[in-house]
């Protein structure tokens, strides 16, 4: 049992290892091309980026609930097989007691509608439209401080140096 167990282990450490050998060869970065790169492949960056997005969106969903509003509907009915009413005969001068079938109404019936608001005055919405554009500019501001956060990173060791 002893012996399983240091083969598996050997085993394990082998393909471990060969599994971390790379063929590639380290590359060689300038300063400028590390910055460019940590820039690149920042997930802070591309999160803040996303953020951005979403509060600019944000911004024109807001900004589109002021425009005017315009719905419409239309609706078509086909009517297979008509309700049948039964009426007293004597309407229609038959003897009484008898019940004459009658159909009231179209085959096909359709009716359409327009309809269209628009916002003159809402203070809610102004604050709204202003909190969405505040909100957007600090989502700006906030990407440009998650770019600066690798810069430092990259230039910690190296300021020393000068």
């Amino acid at each position: 049992m002893k012996n399983i167990s240091i083969i598996i282990i050997g085993a394990v450490i082998s393909f471990q290892t060969i599994a971390q050998t790379n063929n590639q060869p380290a590359k060689n970065l300038s300063l400028k091309e590390a910055i460019e790169f940590a820039l690149a492949n920042n997930s802070s960056i591309k999160n803040a980026e996303l953020d951005i997005d979403a509060s600019r969106y944000k911004k024109k969903e807001i900004t589109g609930m002021g425009l005017p509003q315009i719905s419409s509907s239309f609706d078509v009915k086909d009517y297979e097989k008509l309700p049948t009413q039964l009426l007293p005969g004597q309407f229609f001068g038959a003897p009484p007691g008898t019940y004459i079938p009658v159909q009231f109404g179209v085959k096909y019936n359709a009716t359409g509608s327009i309809q269209a608001s628009q916002i003159v005055f809402n203070s809610d919405y102004i604050v709204a439209l202003q909190s969405s554009k505040s909100f957007w500019n600090c989502q700006k501001k906030i990407i440009s401080v998650h770019k600066l956060k690798p810069k430092l990173q990259l230039l910690k060791p190296i300021i020393p140096l000068w």
